[in-house]
């Protein structure tokens, strides 16, 4: 990706270029790093909103787990609605 030349000086000097390979992937990453920018905003509030319906998820789940005596109302009522949907 990167094309090292040296010479024999002093002080010594060194150059470094990109290969066609590696300009194409630095390209790519520029295009990467402009979306990413333009859509920061929209990815922020898409991870919000995920992490808000996980953690309402999971305060579900721990309350019908701390209750057991929910499980066979919510086996039943999964039972009959697999017998209307059909």
């Amino acid at each position: 990706m990167l094309i090292h030349k040296s010479y024999n000086t002093v002080p010594p000097q060194v150059d470094y270029t990109l290969t066609e390979f590696g300009a194409e992937a630095s390209n790519k990453i520029f295009e990467l790093v402009d979306w990413l920018e333009t859509n920061l905003t929209g990815i922020l509030a898409a991870t919000k909103t995920l992490r808000k319906s996980t953690a309402l998820l999971s305060k579900i789940a721990q309350f019908f787990q701390r209750d057991n005596k929910y499980e066979s109302q919510i086996s039943q009522f999964t039972c009959a609605s697999k017998y209307k949907n059909k």
